[in-house]
């Protein structure tokens, strides 16, 4: 973050924990390192998230795709974005049975020319997804649409 935001990581470490003191990020420790997440109890992260989202182009991608796609039960966000790192790239994780793969392609590459960031998604059956859910290294997830 100090590279990204050229900022020191002390002035980083005081809006962290500004943000932590406010209620809107929660921590845990994970060996010597200090993680923090978004507080979804929050009242004003609904908010927030929709803010982001619009920002980063997800709500096209995600509008244009439900209708047509198949039988979709939700939609994470994966990668950089959700650990909440910017990136050209959007990683999306489609869970659901029987998605119509032509369709998502071809959404995609017309999302990708309005957002000007590339997309790639995983799909996963219901139970492989919660069977990723249950290892011990589950990477970052944001969820973004449920049925």
């Amino acid at each position: 973050m100090e590279t990204e935001f050229g900022e020191s990581t002390n002035a980083i470490r005081q809006e962290l924990n500004r943000f932590e003191s406010s209620g809107l990020l929660i921590s845990t420790f994970e060996a010597n390192k200090k993680i923090y997440r978004a507080n979804i109890k929050h009242p004003l992260y609904p908010v927030l998230h929709r803010l982001l989202k619009k920002d980063i182009g997800i709500d096209k991608i995600i509008k244009s795709m439900i209708s047509k796609v198949g039988h979709l039960q939700s939609v994470y966000l994966a990668g950089k974005l959700a650990e909440g790192i910017d990136s050209n790239f959007i990683e999306l994780w489609l869970i659901g049975e029987g998605l119509d793969e032509k369709y998502l392609k071809n959404i995609i590459k017309k999302t990708e020319k309005v957002i000007n960031r590339k997309v790639k998604y995983l799909n996963f059956a219901e139970f492989k997804f919660n069977k990723i859910l249950q290892e011990e290294k589950t990477p970052a997830l944001l969820l973004l649409w449920e049925a």
